[in-house]
């Protein structure tokens, strides 16, 4: 086997075992028994019923709870484009958050179909402004997974910047799932690995926006 051919079996071998150890470290019962991470947030029937949305300055009176039921399905989308998800923190659905329905461009829509996502979001010339802002000490580009990894990683605070504003030190919102797969499709990993959602408080900073 060639040297090159070594370093990229070495290579794939390294990413498997990294992200093998991540999903292991996600399913810590000190991970998915947080009750801050997922909350369980009316469903749009839910909010057409109580005549009004909530105001996001009454998320934590929410109930928290983990749904089970939502791995390895898609039961709980409400407009259409959610796709399963490896936790049950990420299997959320635009329609789940308050602040993210708010938003949505009809009342039965999808986050992803409003003109603001389209052009702020799934334009690449924008990621790579947001990118190389927050990457300013670079000096080239770096290689095309480095570098999309790095494009939906801007990308996905930019969105939680629009949706939250200032959320402060440590303070993380999961991205729902039809935003997430929107970004990939946009910004795609070459081989195809995507990390998923992490707790701030867990992992090393450069870890904290990682799908």
């Amino acid at each position: 086997m060639s040297t090159e051919g070594a370093e990229l079996t070495t290579t794939s071998s390294e990413e498997d075992r990294y992200l093998h150890l991540l999903q292991r470290m996600r399913n810590r019962p000190e991970v998915t028994n947080l009750r801050d991470c997922f909350p369980y947030n009316p469903s749009v029937s839910t909010i057409q019923n109580t005549g009004s949305l909530p105001d996001t300055e009454q998320d934590d009176s929410f109930v928290y709870i983990e749904n089970a039921e939502r791995l390895g399905n898609t039961n709980w989308c409400l407009c259409g484009h959610c796709k399963p998800m490896p936790s049950i923190m990420e299997s959320i659905c635009c329609h789940d958050e308050p602040a993210i329905y708010a938003n949505l461009p009809t009342e039965d829509g999808c986050i992803i179909h409003g003109d603001k996502f389209k052009t702020e979001f799934l334009v690449k010339e924008r990621a790579d402004w947001a990118y190389k802002i927050t990457n300013f000490k670079l000096q080239k580009q770096p290689k095309e997974d480095k570098y999309m990894r790095g494009l939906r990683q801007a990308t996905y605070r930019s969105f939680s910047v629009w949706i939250y504003g200032y959320l402060g030190t440590g303070v993380r919102k999961v991205i729902p799932s039809c935003a997430v797969h929107a970004i990939r499709d946009a910004y795609p990993d070459p081989n195809g690995k995507y990390v998923g959602f992490l707790n701030a408080y867990d992992y090393p900073a450069e870890f904290m926006i990682d799908y």
